[in-house]
């Protein structure tokens, strides 16, 4: 009486697996542990550059010798870059219009005649302002001039053929080709054509004579 069994072989097992004993200190090994780096840590940073959102000013450039001022007038009414310009917009967004931009720009360079026109987008940082610039660079190349007007079905009459003013050696304009069918159908009506019907242009493009 008075001395303790020894503890069982299961009753030791249980001591030693206690979860909520404390955990013994560790032995001193010399050795700091290193720091793991975050393999998360790039894509985190770049994902979070993504969504930042800020402005970003438009400059359009290669258009030094065309009428840059009408071009722009063009641009400026269709462009999402400009209808969007007072809102913020991720990384994904700007590209997303610059590249969409780009497209309307080279429609607006072949209605002037330009039909070879190439538009580069690209998104920089201003290093003076720290702003963003969406930079559309143009390369217009040669200006298309019309070789020849046929005018099929036409009477021969004077006023009709004034009616359409668009003549040989004409820049291929897309405003004033649609000016020109505009003018055409009406001087048809004022002949006594009331009936007429006149198709849509159709604009033969020769890219090895321009």
């Amino acid at each position: 009486p008075g001395v303790k069994p020894a503890p069982s072989e299961s009753e030791t097992a249980g001591a030693m697996l206690d979860p909520s004993a404390p955990l013994a200190p560790m032995p001193d090994l010399g050795v700091a542990w290193p720091e793991l780096p975050d393999a998360n840590g790039a894509a985190s940073q770049e994902a979070t550059a993504e969504a930042a959102k800020e402005r970003y000013d438009i400059v359009l450039t290669g258009l030094e010798k065309l009428d840059a001022d009408a071009i722009r007038s063009k641009f400026d009414g269709v462009s999402a870059l400009y209808k969007a310009r007072h809102e913020e917009a991720n990384a994904a967004q700007i590209e997303l219009r610059a590249r969409t931009d780009a497209e309307t720009l080279v429609d607006i360079l072949r209605g002037e005649g330009y039909y070879d026109a190439e538009v580069t987008p690209r998104v920089q940082r201003a290093a003076a302002t720290g702003r963003l610039r969406v930079v559309l660079a143009a390369v217009p190349g040669d200006q298309y001039h019309f070789s020849s007007i046929v005018l099929q079905g036409v009477p021969e009459e004077p006023a009709l053929r004034a009616a359409f003013p668009v003549k040989q050696g004409d820049v291929v304009n897309a405003d004033k080709v649609t000016a020109a069918e505009a003018s055409f159908k009406t001087a048809l009506g004022k002949q006594g054509y009331a009936f007429a019907k006149a198709a849509q242009p159709d604009i033969e493009v020769d890219h090895a004579t321009h």
